[in-house]
């Protein structure tokens, strides 16, 4: 009975082990390398405090953007089609309708005194200071690089416009939505002051280069989906660029962007044998042989 109950403890705690150790998979995040670094885009909505946990857990920490270059290379991969980010799902209550991405910046400590603490661990290096206020009105610590939302030389954030907005986000859209871009408080690629509790897609930064999964021939497979009419691409975690048909004659009959599902409309098929040429965002290809 002994020996029951101890496995039974056992099992349950490897069992808790696994779902902890689970704050994302590899079906969840897009990763690039940049500057001898992989960043890991992880497309899961989570507060700030929640998504700096799983950047830990990970090994990594919020993304600290030291420069416009990075900022821009951050910007461009969130905004790449391989990237499959669902702008809606990032959406935050007060941010003027725009998505965002978490960073690793906040004042949740000082009012108005903004750190890059990606990791949360309370060793940090300030990089803006709005007089304990927090208004648009402050200034760079030491000449750091910053990228807070500006329009016509006008500069619009930090502003915490409502209560709690200390975590840093980079955005995707220029806000607010409702105005044209360029006349609102700030366009893509800038940041914004955001509430910590609001849930958004965030992106993790590590300091080397991580391993990461390449395309066999064990791990891809596909298919087509004769109920649906969908050609399926079982990916093992690797992150997709496109995908090519061709009729067995060699000619090649669609080009099809990546998507975060890995499913792909092909009802305009006609049926027949196809060779599937799969490419991945590292520049690896495949090719695999499918039935419609």
């Amino acid at each position: 009975m002994k020996f029951f109950t101890y496995a039974v403890l056992v099992i349950l705690f490897l069992d808790l082990q696994y779902l902890t150790a689970q704050c994302a998979t590899s079906a969840d995040i897009y990763a690039f390398n940049y500057d001898g670094r992989t960043y890991e885009v992880v497309k899961l909505a989570k507060s700030w405090s929640d998504a700096v946990a799983c950047a830990v857990e990970r090994g990594g920490k919020l993304a600290e953007i030291d420069d416009a270059a990075e900022n821009t290379e951050i910007f461009n991969q969130l905004s790449s089609a391989s990237a499959g980010i669902d702008k809606t799902k990032t959406v935050p209550n007060d941010g003027g309708g725009a998505s965002y991405v978490w960073i690793g910046g906040n004042d949740i400590s000082t009012e108005g005194t903004w750190i890059w603490d990606g990791d949360n661990t309370g060793t940090f290096t300030q990089f803006w200071d709005s007089n304990g206020t927090d208004t648009d009105t402050g200034s760079p610590i030491g000449g750091l690089y910053n990228n807070w939302g500006t329009t016509s030389g006008t500069k619009n954030e930090p502003d915490n416009y409502s209560t709690g907005q200390d975590g840093l986000a980079i955005a995707l859209e220029s806000w607010p939505t409702f105005l044209p871009s360029g006349s609102g408080y700030g366009i893509p690629g800038q940041w914004n002051d955001i509430a910590t509790s609001e849930s958004l897609y965030f992106i993790i930064e590590h300091s080397t280069l991580l391993s990461t999964p390449e395309v066999t021939q064990e791990n891809i497979f596909a298919f087509i989906d004769a109920k649906t009419q969908q050609l399926v691409v079982n990916t093992d975690g690797v992150s997709l660029n496109e995908i090519s048909l061709y009729a067995v004659t060699g000619q090649q009959v669609k080009t099809i962007q990546a998507n975060n599902q890995n499913r792909f409309n092909v009802s305009g098929l006609q049926s027949g044998v196809y060779l599937a040429e799969i490419r991945t965002h590292s520049g690896k290809s495949i090719i695999r042989k499918v039935v419609k």
